[in-house]
């Protein structure tokens, strides 16, 4: 009788630390200045700030490509759409048996098109339409 409850106690133990996890997600993404190094460390500063849940950053460059080319009321020739990594992040995090949850976006700007203010204000309005 013994070894059976111990059995039935470490299968109850072994179900209860398998149970899915969050894993909070996000798109780093920008022109030739968002490096992998520099999500990287996005993804290192936010586990460290905050180990629980698990963060991953999924990173994404439009290098060459300032937003005024990318998106104007419809996608143009070089728009790139970054909906496929995320989801293969996604993917990866449920084959792993979590859930994952998509956080925010992190975007990191060209110098090429910072200097327009035209373009500035118009980040929001096409990050949206995006």
């Amino acid at each position: 009788m013994k070894p059976l409850i111990s059995l039935l106690i470490a299968a109850a133990f072994s179900y209860l630390t398998a149970q899915a996890a969050p894993v909070h997600i996000y798109l780093a993404a920008g022109q030739s200045n968002a490096t992998a190094s520099w999500s990287n460390s996005i993804e290192s500063r936010l586990n460290e700030l905050s180990p629980s849940p698990r963060h991953l950053v999924v990173n994404s460059i439009h290098s060459g490509n300032w937003m005024p080319l990318w998106w104007n009321e419809v996608p143009k020739g070089n728009y790139v759409d970054d909906s496929n990594k995320l989801q293969k992040a996604i993917d990866a995090v449920k084959a792993e048996g979590d859930t994952p949850i998509f956080k925010d976006l992190f975007w990191i700007q060209g110098e090429g098109d910072s200097k327009s203010v035209a373009h500035i204000k118009s980040y929001k309005e096409r990050f949206i339409a995006a």
